[in-house]
Formats: C-alpha cells, sequence, structure tokens
C-alpha cells in the first residue's frame, strides 16, 4: 500500500504515519513545509507547497499513491484569526 501524507510531522500526523509504516507496512511519501520527518524505511519525504496546486499535483502524480491521507492545516494562528 502506497501512501500520500500531508500533515506528516505534526500530533495527528506523525502518529498516523508511524501506525502506517510500523503496522501495515505501508510505502510512505510526506509532504512537508516547515519540518521534515525522522528518516525512515520505506518513507520519503519532500518540500510541497500545499497552497500551490501545481506542485501538489506533481507530487502525487510522482509518488502515485493508492490514498492520500490529508492531515495538514495552517498552523499560523494570527493569520487564521485575522479576519
Amino acid at each position: 500500500m502506497r501512501l500520500y501524507f500531508t500533515g506528516a510531522t505534526g500530533f495527528v500526523g506523525s502518529g498516523f504515519l508511524k501506525v502506517a509504516l510500523e503496522r501495515y507496512g505501508a510505502t510512505c511519501f510526506a509532504a512537508c513545509n516547515r519540518t521534515t520527518p525522522k528518516p525512515k524505511d520505506n518513507l520519503s519525504f519532500n518540500k510541497v507547497d500545499l497552497t500551490n496546486g501545481r506542485d501538489v499535483l506533481e507530487s502525487v502524480h510522482a509518488f502515485q499513491p493508492d490514498a492520500i491521507i490529508h492531515l495538514a492545516f495552517e498552523g499560523d494562528f494570527p493569520k487564521i484569526y485575522a479576519d
């Protein structure tokens, strides 16, 4: 199983990633922005700007996942509540 993760370094995402790798032996890709996960077997990662649709599509097409697990969120709280 090939899983494409967003938010893999966050609180929830890191737990999902760990289970996918260790319990299910999945091959995973983590689309990263600010931080990167610790290197592990069956895990690849790269910087992907999730606000840029072209970057996301290119990344997804390159990895060819069976599923996408989207757990990322905009963590800049002043920006979120600026309105």
